[in-house]
């Protein structure tokens, strides 16, 4: 048996021999080759899960407050992580304020003998910064399409509708 694939010398009767079996052993190859085509040119099916983005259905009521809040598509960066730390972040600043406002103002700062009108001011402007805070979270929840994005907001704006009561009272009270 000749090793088909090692250079040989032959001799002028083998040789036709010799060419006879490459010929089959090069249908053979093709054969198998035609195979392997077939299962290669077969569709693939491919990884379960998607790596793309998921598509984001919006429905009307989304599409009105990404509009008003002027958020036009998902920017680069924004996760669903950013948008609850922001929340937090604005809920911390809400909290320091009614803590300043309710208990350190009328309560700390006369027992200490410390009472000033620069109370009023800070609280003004901490509820301000409060309600800053509190749009740009929820600017984040929508620019993310979080799936709690309408929970968080409703919380959030009840905090601004309160804050803005304490604000103009603060006004009231700074003015008159």
């Amino acid at each position: 048996m000749y090793d088909v694939s090692s250079p040989v010398l032959v001799a002028g009767g083998q040789q036709g021999a010799l060419r006879e079996r490459l010929e089959v052993a090069e249908s053979e190859a093709a054969t198998f080759a035609g195979g392997v085509e077939g299962i290669a040119s077969a569709p693939a099916i491919g990884c379960p899960y998607a790596h793309a983005a998921p598509v984001v259905q919006r429905t009307h009521a989304d599409l009105v407050v990404r509009k008003l809040l002027r958020i036009r598509e998902r920017p680069t960066g924004v996760s669903p992580r950013q948008a609850v730390n922001a929340f937090r972040r604005s809920m911390i600043i809400s909290t320091i304020r009614c803590t300043l406002t309710y208990l350190v103002f009328p309560f700390v700062l006369p027992a200490l003998g410390l009472v000033t009108d620069t109370g009023v001011v800070i609280s003004i402007v901490i509820g301000a910064l409060a309600m800053t805070c509190d749009i740009f979270s929820i600017r984040r929840f929508f620019a993310a399409d979080h799936k709690w994005r309408w929970h968080f907001s409703t919380v959030a704006f009840a905090v601004i509708c309160l804050l803005g009561v304490l604000l103009v009272k603060d006004v009231v009270h700074m003015i008159g």
